[in-house]
């Protein structure tokens, strides 16, 4: 899933309730689009961001909460 080494710190894993499949989102390209963003809480510098996201499998919707401070 990662496209140079110097990626890894932005890549995030999900394992999908609904199946188990794991799969790899890169925090570059969910935190900035709109889309994937259901909710913002702030606090202590951080940006926590509740994100929609695919199971790269089965396709279930993946409620995710990430740490997107500095990517939007």
């Amino acid at each position: 899933p990662f496209l140079h080494p110097g990626d890894s710190r932005h890549i995030f894993d999900v394992m999908c309730k609904n199946c188990g499949h794991v799969t790899y989102f890169n925090k570059q390209r969910v935190c900035r689009d709109e889309m994937f963003v259901r909710g913002v809480e702030r606090g202590g510098g951080t940006e926590i961001c509740e994100l929609d996201l695919n199971c790269g499998n089965c396709g279930a919707v993946l409620k995710v909460k990430v740490d997107c401070g500095g990517y939007r």
